[in-house]
């Protein structure tokens, strides 16, 4: 008998053995059965697939035996150099295999929120959501149906329902990260930064961190590279109110006062500007506006803003000064999740500001400019923006609750761990006429659903294709099934069809399956789906090298899902380069060549003040705005990601569970010498408005946050008793959110201004 894998195993296949501080130390990476050594014939077949553990689309080879997955690594023909992946990915085999997985169509047989549900066929389920749609959508219009829908299998019910005219679609991920990130920088350059953003790692001399945890969300595209710059000599930076992993990297580590990032980041700019270390050439010929910028920035001198953060006034200064000498290959990275404190997209526009002044905008080692995307026709509509990213969470929750939306559908989201308010979550779909949900796994927004909808496992189906146009020559791949489907789990293409089938209208869903699909769809590039397994299961545009194929994919049921395609906006706008050589008129210009770059904005030149912000009545410049300071008794709550889990989608799965099985909370010495709360001791959480946490929290006492925050892992908590593994594992953050701040440009709400206290147990 011998196990799979070994903890130093497991961190070389991911090529994170350099964060393996970020996983419990001492013990196995996973706690995998044991597999018996037999004298038996195997009949073996390698499959390519991509990775749908989290947003970042690792590339995968599926190794099956006998019918059955028996692992899965990384694909060395996949855009990351050695093809790794992380603990998410190799616990995909254990998705696959879940016990509580969903396996049939089901009918709310009890009341909402209990989880009583009988078997029912998929024609009945089918029919009935059908029923329900197109009822309200002759009587109450569009506007009456709501869906919440993201990751790999949204795409298709996505469009569905935008094709039907409702614009009530609310994806979670585009809204609390990719729609602030984006407002930010194509008010500054006209363009995002893409996702993942077009960063110039390998040639980086600096790397700015604010609040990114990048150390813990490992996702290995991002990662790989940054720990490579690191490695080569980049030096890094981070601000962040608690030491983090990447924290412990940096040379530069500010422990800054929550809410006070934006001021930090205007201190940085005027001490670069006020000493001349801005990159004036580049300025002077790219940006517009830098006149009333320099004016505004009188406002944030180092010494004020050292106050304002709580940083010292020297470290201020030598970190900006050390970007200074190292730019333009400088990275101020966009960040990820980024709804903070209700003023977040100024805050990033000022990243973006800092980014401009260092030059670090299309040259060497900063971020890079779009790339016109040469992708053939029917690719491209994978590599477009998604629809759901215009709406806001809490206005959805508040006309359900008002009845003005009748029908909502939950597709691959969980509502009830990624917003503040649940008890509003819960009390709209509550209130919802009809509410049904697709998922794999039974988690808590099925519980209030009337129809639940099993869907295949990212492993079990073709999905849409993946694409990587921010490349210079793009990149496309293709999730092939590894395995048949288990049970009566539908791919989601399948789902939809019928779904639209039963809607009539003009369903643009014509082919029997997924791969049907598909295949139309490249066949408009002269390609077939077949293709797409030569080289390792991607191909790469515009080149006709013909590499070794794949073992051909077991024989699976036709089964589509659509991964959530990244915000690309490079795939559908024109290529931005290098201006054509002309005079420069900068001061410091002389007789060097034009560093001119034609912008795709209204004045041709980066903004850093923005016209088009004044128009709408918001701030042209980015201001700090004081955030409410915790109540006597209270700290922050702060919260983040874990380096094995996936929000609360992973949280059932027994081997990633088993190297971090529940959160912490994290709180400074002081705090916890002020409750007299000793390190380890388990704890209630309370927060400002006298809500408290289900159960007790395990503390960790540490001087590795700031006195006036704690901080927790985000995706614990979860209350569906129908998932062994997370049920009552931890506490969640979510559920101690009762409050938000509303971001004016974006309308996203920033989740970080609620307070908590700690309440010892009883023993």
């Amino acid at each position: 008998m011998k196990s799979r894998f070994s903890r130093r195993a497991f961190l070389q296949s991911t090529g994170l053995g350099a964060l393996a501080l970020t996983v419990n130390a001492g013990r196995p990476v996973f706690a995998q059965e044991p597999v018996a050594e037999e004298n038996k014939q195997y009949s073996t077949s390698v499959v390519p697939t991509v990775c749908a553990m989290c947003r970042a689309r690792c590339p995968m080879l599926a190794t099956v035996i006998n019918g059955r997955l028996a692992k899965v690594e990384g694909n060395p023909a996949g855009p990351v150099k050695g093809g790794k992946l992380c603990a998410r990915g190799h616990a995909a085999v254990k998705l696959l295999y879940d016990p509580d997985r969903l396996k049939y169509p089901l009918k709310r047989v009890g009341p909402r929120g209990e989880g009583s549900w009988q078997r029912i066929s998929w024609q009945e389920a089918l029919a009935a959501i059908a029923y329900q749609l197109k009822k309200n959508l002759e009587a109450h219009g569009p506007e009456s149906l709501a869906l919440l829908a993201g990751g790999p299998s949204s795409f298709y019910i996505k469009k569905l329902f935008a094709d039907n005219g409702v614009t009530n679609i609310h994806d979670a991920a585009l809204r609390h990260c990719d729609e602030i990130r984006n407002r930010a920088y194509t008010a500054t350059f006209g363009f995002s930064p893409g996702d993942p953003p077009r960063l110039d790692y390998s040639g980086a001399k600096c790397i700015v961190l604010l609040g990114c945890h990048m150390g813990e969300n490992v996702q290995v595209p991002q990662l790989v590279p940054l720990l490579a710059a690191l490695q080569a000599g980049a030096q890094l930076i981070v601000a962040d109110p608690r030491y983090s992993s990447m924290a412990a990297k940096a040379a530069i580590h500010l422990p800054v006062k929550p809410g006070t990032d934006t001021a930090l980041l205007l201190g940085w700019c005027h001490h670069i500007v006020a000493a001349g270390l801005h990159d004036q050439q580049w300025v002077a010929e790219n940006v517009s506006g830098f006149a009333e910028l320099k004016q505004h920035l009188e406002k944030y001198p180092v010494e004020k803003v050292a106050e304002i953060t709580g940083i010292a006034a020297q470290d201020i200064i030598r970190s900006a000064e050390m970007m200074a000498s190292r730019a333009p290959a400088v990275i101020i990275h966009p960040g990820g999740h980024l709804s903070w404190y209700g003023n977040d997209v100024q805050r990033v526009r000022a990243q973006a500001i800092l980014t401009a002044l260092l030059g670090g905008v299309g040259r060497p080692g900063g971020l890079q400019l779009p790339v016109k995307a040469a992708l053939p026709d029917g690719v491209l509509e994978f590599a477009r923006p998604q629809a759901g990213n215009a709406v806001a969470f809490s206005a959805l929750m508040e006309q359900l609750i008002a009845r003005r939306i009748k029908v909502v559908g939950c597709w691959g989201r969980n509502p009830l761990q990624n917003h503040a308010s649940i008890y509003k979550t819960i009390a709209a779909l509550q209130a919802a006429e009809f509410v049904f949900c697709c998922d794999v796994l039974p988690g808590e927004a099925s519980l209030y659903a009337d129809i639940v909808l099993p869907e295949a496992v990212f492993l079990e189906r073709h999905d849409i294709l993946e694409v990587w146009s921010d490349l210079e020559n793009p990149l496309v791949a293709c999730r092939f099934p590894v395995v048949a489907p288990a049970f009566e789990t539908r791919e989601p293409y399948w789902i939809v069809k019928n779904l639209a089938d039963q809607l009539g209208g003009n369903n643009p869903f014509f082919q029997d399956n997924g791969a049907a699909f598909l295949d139309s769809q490249l066949r408009k590039a002269g390609w077939l789906l077949g293709d797409l397994r030569v080289g390792g299961g991607i191909r790469r545009v515009g080149d006709e090298k013909v590499l070794p194929e794949v073992p051909a994919p077991v024989t699976a049921a036709p089964e589509v899902s659509p991964a959530t395609p990244s915000l690309l906006p490079g795939a559908d706008m024109p290529a931005i380069s290098l201006a054509e050589a002309q005079p420069a008129t900068g001061p410091a210009a002389g007789s060097q060549p034009s560093l001119k770059i034609n912008f795709p904005t209204a004045s041709g030149q980066a903004e850093v003040y923005s016209s088009a912000f004044a128009g709408q009545g918001w701030d042209p410049l980015p201001g700090y705005e004081p955030t409410p300071e915790p109540p006597a008794g209270f700290v922050r709550l702060l919260y983040g990601r874990s380096p094995v889990h996936t929000q609360s989608s992973t949280m059932n799965n027994p081997w990633l569970n088993h190297e971090i099985p529940e959160n912490e909370v994290w709180v400074h010495p002081s705090h916890a010498a002020a409750a007299r709360i000793s390190d380890g001791e388990r704890v209630f959480l309370e927060n400002q408005d006298g809500i408290r946490s289900f159960k007790a929290v395990k503390v960790k006492v540490t001087p590795g946050i700031r006195p006036d925050c704690s901080y927790l892992v985000h995706g614990y908590g979860c209350r569906s008793l129908l998932l062994q593994q997370a049920f009552d594992r931890g506490v969640s953050d979510t559920s101690l959110m009762t409050r938000s701040s509303k971001d004016p440009v974006s309308g996203v709400r920033g989740m970080r201004v609620n307070f908590i206290r700690l309440v010892k147990a009883r023993a």
